[in-house]
Protein backbone atom coordinates (compact mmCIF):
# COMPACT_ATOMS: atom_id res chain seq x y z
CA UNK A 1 0.00 0.00 0.00
CA UNK A 2 1.12 3.62 -0.32
CA UNK A 3 2.73 4.67 2.74
CA UNK A 4 0.96 7.58 5.16
CA UNK A 5 3.40 10.15 3.24
CA UNK A 6 3.05 9.50 0.06
CA UNK A 7 -1.02 9.05 0.36
CA UNK A 8 -1.31 12.79 2.21
CA UNK A 9 1.41 13.60 -0.58
CA UNK A 10 -0.80 12.35 -3.43
CA UNK A 11 -4.19 13.80 -1.77
CA UNK A 12 -2.36 16.99 -1.59
CA UNK A 13 -1.38 16.69 -5.33
CA UNK A 14 -4.62 15.58 -6.53
CA UNK A 15 -6.36 19.05 -4.96
CA UNK A 16 -3.67 20.94 -6.87
CA UNK A 17 -3.80 19.03 -10.12
CA UNK A 18 -7.56 19.90 -9.64
CA UNK A 19 -7.55 23.38 -9.63
CA UNK A 20 -4.61 23.33 -12.40
CA UNK A 21 -7.03 21.69 -14.38
CA UNK A 22 -10.00 24.40 -13.97
CA UNK A 23 -7.10 26.98 -14.88
CA UNK A 24 -6.80 25.32 -18.37
CA UNK A 25 -3.49 23.50 -17.71
CA UNK A 26 -3.38 19.62 -17.13
CA UNK A 27 0.00 19.55 -17.82
CA UNK A 28 1.14 21.27 -14.94
CA UNK A 29 -1.44 19.46 -13.09
CA UNK A 30 0.13 16.27 -14.11
CA UNK A 31 3.59 17.82 -13.04
CA UNK A 32 2.27 18.58 -9.54
CA UNK A 33 1.25 14.99 -9.06
CA UNK A 34 3.97 13.50 -10.35
CA UNK A 35 6.38 15.34 -8.79
CA UNK A 36 4.57 15.12 -5.12
CA UNK A 37 4.89 11.54 -5.81
CA UNK A 38 8.58 11.76 -6.43
CA UNK A 39 9.57 13.70 -3.60
CA UNK A 40 7.87 11.74 -0.88
CA UNK A 41 8.55 7.89 -2.48
CA UNK A 42 11.01 6.05 -0.74
CA UNK A 43 14.21 5.00 -2.53
CA UNK A 44 13.97 2.20 -4.39
CA UNK A 45 15.88 -0.76 -3.55
CA UNK A 46 18.50 -3.34 -5.34
CA UNK A 47 14.73 -4.78 -7.16
CA UNK A 48 11.08 -4.32 -7.06
CA UNK A 49 8.85 -5.76 -4.97
CA UNK A 50 6.34 -6.86 -7.68
CA UNK A 51 6.18 -6.22 -11.98
CA UNK A 52 3.77 -3.55 -11.90
CA UNK A 53 -0.13 -4.40 -12.72
CA UNK A 54 -2.70 -2.49 -14.45
CA UNK A 55 -5.97 -4.11 -14.20
CA UNK A 56 -9.38 -2.73 -16.07
CA UNK A 57 -12.83 -4.24 -15.73
CA UNK A 58 -16.32 -2.91 -14.79
CA UNK A 59 -17.89 -1.70 -11.44
CA UNK A 60 -18.48 -4.26 -9.33
CA UNK A 61 -16.78 -6.96 -10.77
CA UNK A 62 -13.87 -7.22 -8.06
CA UNK A 63 -10.66 -5.25 -9.38
CA UNK A 64 -10.39 -3.64 -6.76
CA UNK A 65 -9.70 -5.96 -3.91
CA UNK A 66 -8.21 -8.41 -6.34
CA UNK A 67 -5.45 -5.54 -6.52
CA UNK A 68 -5.64 -5.08 -2.81
CA UNK A 69 -5.12 -8.10 -1.52
CA UNK A 70 -1.98 -8.19 -4.55
CA UNK A 71 -0.50 -5.40 -2.81
CA UNK A 72 -0.62 -5.90 0.63
CA UNK A 73 0.34 -9.46 0.09
CA UNK A 74 3.41 -8.42 -1.90
CA UNK A 75 4.27 -5.07 -0.10
CA UNK A 76 3.58 -3.26 -3.35
CA UNK A 77 2.47 0.63 -3.48
CA UNK A 78 -1.39 0.70 -4.45
CA UNK A 79 -3.60 3.52 -6.29
CA UNK A 80 -7.34 2.96 -6.75
CA UNK A 81 -8.79 4.36 -10.01
CA UNK A 82 -11.04 6.30 -8.12
CA UNK A 83 -8.56 8.76 -6.95
CA UNK A 84 -7.16 9.52 -10.21
CA UNK A 85 -10.58 9.68 -12.39
CA UNK A 86 -11.88 12.40 -9.95
CA UNK A 87 -9.15 14.40 -11.15
CA UNK A 88 -9.51 13.32 -15.44
CA UNK A 89 -12.87 14.06 -14.85
CA UNK A 90 -12.05 17.84 -14.08
CA UNK A 91 -10.98 17.80 -17.64
CA UNK A 92 -14.14 18.81 -20.25
CA UNK A 93 -12.07 17.78 -23.32
CA UNK A 94 -11.92 14.48 -24.64
CA UNK A 95 -8.38 14.54 -26.06
CA UNK A 96 -6.90 16.87 -23.27
CA UNK A 97 -8.41 14.26 -20.52
CA UNK A 98 -6.97 11.16 -22.72
CA UNK A 99 -3.39 13.24 -22.55
CA UNK A 100 -3.66 13.92 -18.58
CA UNK A 101 -4.29 10.14 -17.78
CA UNK A 102 -2.09 8.64 -20.12
CA UNK A 103 0.70 11.17 -18.60
CA UNK A 104 0.06 10.30 -15.39
CA UNK A 105 -0.32 6.93 -15.64
CA UNK A 106 2.83 6.10 -17.44
CA UNK A 107 4.78 8.79 -14.82
CA UNK A 108 3.18 6.61 -12.21
CA UNK A 109 4.36 3.19 -13.13
CA UNK A 110 7.77 4.24 -14.50
CA UNK A 111 9.16 6.50 -11.43
CA UNK A 112 6.87 4.81 -8.16
CA UNK A 113 9.75 2.11 -6.76
CA UNK A 114 8.00 -0.94 -5.43
CA UNK A 115 6.33 -1.68 -8.63
CA UNK A 116 2.81 -0.01 -8.35
CA UNK A 117 -0.67 -2.04 -8.39
CA UNK A 118 -3.71 0.11 -9.79
CA UNK A 119 -7.04 -0.40 -11.35
CA UNK A 120 -9.56 1.23 -12.71
CA UNK A 121 -13.24 1.05 -15.15
CA UNK A 122 -11.76 3.72 -17.02
CA UNK A 123 -8.67 2.00 -18.30
CA UNK A 124 -11.31 0.00 -20.11
CA UNK A 125 -13.15 3.16 -21.62
CA UNK A 126 -12.73 5.40 -23.90
CA UNK A 127 -14.80 8.98 -24.24
CA UNK A 128 -16.35 8.27 -20.59
CA UNK A 129 -18.63 10.97 -19.69
CA UNK A 130 -16.82 13.84 -16.79
CA UNK A 131 -19.18 12.27 -14.29
CA UNK A 132 -18.79 8.51 -15.13
CA UNK A 133 -20.83 5.90 -16.21
CA UNK A 134 -21.02 5.03 -20.05
CA UNK A 135 -17.80 5.41 -22.25
CA UNK A 136 -16.73 2.75 -25.02
CA UNK A 137 -15.15 -0.41 -24.55
CA UNK A 138 -11.56 -0.52 -25.65
CA UNK A 139 -8.47 -2.30 -24.91
CA UNK A 140 -5.76 0.86 -26.65
CA UNK A 141 -4.58 1.99 -23.13
CA UNK A 142 -3.83 -1.78 -21.80
CA UNK A 143 -2.23 -3.13 -25.21
CA UNK A 144 -0.10 0.16 -25.58
CA UNK A 145 0.91 -0.41 -21.55
CA UNK A 146 1.89 -3.48 -22.38
CA UNK A 147 3.46 -3.06 -25.87
CA UNK A 148 5.61 -0.59 -24.09
CA UNK A 149 6.36 -2.33 -21.03
CA UNK A 150 5.28 -0.35 -18.46
CA UNK A 151 3.63 -3.39 -16.68
CA UNK A 152 1.42 -6.57 -16.53
CA UNK A 153 -2.45 -5.75 -17.61
CA UNK A 154 -5.63 -7.73 -17.26
CA UNK A 155 -9.10 -7.46 -17.30
CA UNK A 156 -11.38 -8.11 -14.38
CA UNK A 157 -15.33 -8.76 -15.33
CA UNK A 158 -18.25 -11.06 -14.19
CA UNK A 159 -19.07 -14.26 -14.87
CA UNK A 160 -21.78 -14.71 -17.74
CA UNK A 161 -24.63 -15.47 -14.88
CA UNK A 162 -28.55 -14.34 -14.35
CA UNK A 163 -29.09 -11.35 -13.27
CA UNK A 164 -31.16 -12.52 -9.70
CA UNK A 165 -27.35 -13.91 -8.72
CA UNK A 166 -25.62 -10.51 -9.58
CA UNK A 167 -28.07 -8.93 -7.24
CA UNK A 168 -27.93 -11.03 -4.16
CA UNK A 169 -23.90 -11.15 -4.43
CA UNK A 170 -24.62 -6.92 -4.62
CA UNK A 171 -26.75 -7.20 -1.32
CA UNK A 172 -24.75 -9.35 0.18
CA UNK A 173 -21.47 -7.20 0.12
CA UNK A 174 -23.85 -3.80 0.79
CA UNK A 175 -24.47 -5.49 3.80
CA UNK A 176 -21.00 -5.71 4.36
CA UNK A 177 -21.28 -1.75 4.43
CA UNK A 178 -17.88 -1.44 2.23
CA UNK A 179 -19.68 -1.07 -0.74
CA UNK A 180 -19.32 1.91 -2.60
CA UNK A 181 -23.21 1.70 -3.24
CA UNK A 182 -23.57 2.20 0.85
CA UNK A 183 -21.75 5.54 0.57
CA UNK A 184 -23.71 9.07 1.42
CA UNK A 185 -23.60 9.87 -2.65
CA UNK A 186 -25.02 6.77 -3.63
CA UNK A 187 -27.14 5.35 -0.93
CA UNK A 188 -30.60 6.28 -0.81
CA UNK A 189 -30.46 5.60 -4.69
CA UNK A 190 -29.28 2.07 -4.38
CA UNK A 191 -31.72 0.94 -1.67
CA UNK A 192 -34.24 0.76 -4.14
CA UNK A 193 -34.14 -3.09 -5.58
CA UNK A 194 -34.93 -1.78 -9.54
CA UNK A 195 -31.45 0.35 -9.21
CA UNK A 196 -29.54 -3.11 -7.83
CA UNK A 197 -30.91 -4.84 -10.97
CA UNK A 198 -30.08 -2.69 -13.51
CA UNK A 199 -26.44 -2.04 -11.90
CA UNK A 200 -26.45 -5.95 -12.23
CA UNK A 201 -27.87 -6.11 -15.52
CA UNK A 202 -25.44 -3.58 -16.90
CA UNK A 203 -22.44 -5.15 -15.54
CA UNK A 204 -22.94 -8.62 -17.10
CA UNK A 205 -23.76 -7.03 -20.52
CA UNK A 206 -20.55 -4.92 -20.12
CA UNK A 207 -19.03 -8.04 -19.14
CA UNK A 208 -19.60 -9.71 -22.33
CA UNK A 209 -18.01 -7.35 -24.21
CA UNK A 210 -14.63 -6.56 -22.33
CA UNK A 211 -14.61 -10.43 -22.71
CA UNK A 212 -14.91 -10.26 -26.34
CA UNK A 213 -12.56 -7.24 -26.74
CA UNK A 214 -10.15 -8.70 -24.14
CA UNK A 215 -9.39 -12.00 -25.61
CA UNK A 216 -9.36 -10.63 -29.51
CA UNK A 217 -6.30 -8.26 -27.83
CA UNK A 218 -4.99 -11.08 -26.45
CA UNK A 219 -4.93 -9.96 -22.99
CA UNK A 220 -6.33 -12.08 -19.81
CA UNK A 221 -9.60 -11.52 -18.85
CA UNK A 222 -10.13 -12.46 -15.39
CA UNK A 223 -14.12 -13.93 -14.62
CA UNK A 224 -15.22 -14.16 -11.18
CA UNK A 225 -18.37 -15.75 -10.63
CA UNK A 226 -20.83 -14.50 -8.09
CA UNK A 227 -21.36 -17.31 -6.50
CA UNK A 228 -17.71 -18.08 -6.04
CA UNK A 229 -16.52 -15.03 -5.77
CA UNK A 230 -13.76 -15.78 -2.54
CA UNK A 231 -12.73 -18.81 -4.81
CA UNK A 232 -12.37 -17.29 -8.53
CA UNK A 233 -10.57 -14.30 -6.16
CA UNK A 234 -7.59 -16.78 -4.62
CA UNK A 235 -7.42 -18.38 -7.78
CA UNK A 236 -6.57 -15.17 -9.86
CA UNK A 237 -4.71 -13.59 -6.94
CA UNK A 238 -3.01 -16.85 -7.33
CA UNK A 239 -1.89 -16.83 -10.88
CA UNK A 240 -0.95 -12.84 -10.58
CA UNK A 241 1.32 -13.27 -7.69
CA UNK A 242 3.43 -15.29 -10.19
CA UNK A 243 3.48 -13.54 -13.40
CA UNK A 244 4.42 -10.41 -10.56
CA UNK A 245 6.58 -11.80 -8.64
CA UNK A 246 10.56 -10.21 -9.21
CA UNK A 247 13.10 -12.75 -10.48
Amino acid sequence: MLTISETQSLNRAVRTGRALVKEGDPDAAANAILDALTETAPAAGPSPRCTPLVLGGCVRSGKTILAQRLAADMACPFLPGDWLRRLYWSVEEQARRNRLRRRILRGLLENVPGGLITEGVDLVLRNQPSRGGGGKPSMRLLRRIRQEGLAEVAVVGNADTSVADKVRALEAWRATGNCWTTGAAHAERYADTAALEKLARGTIERSRVLREKAEAADIPYLEIRPDAFEADIAAHFTTLRARLAPG
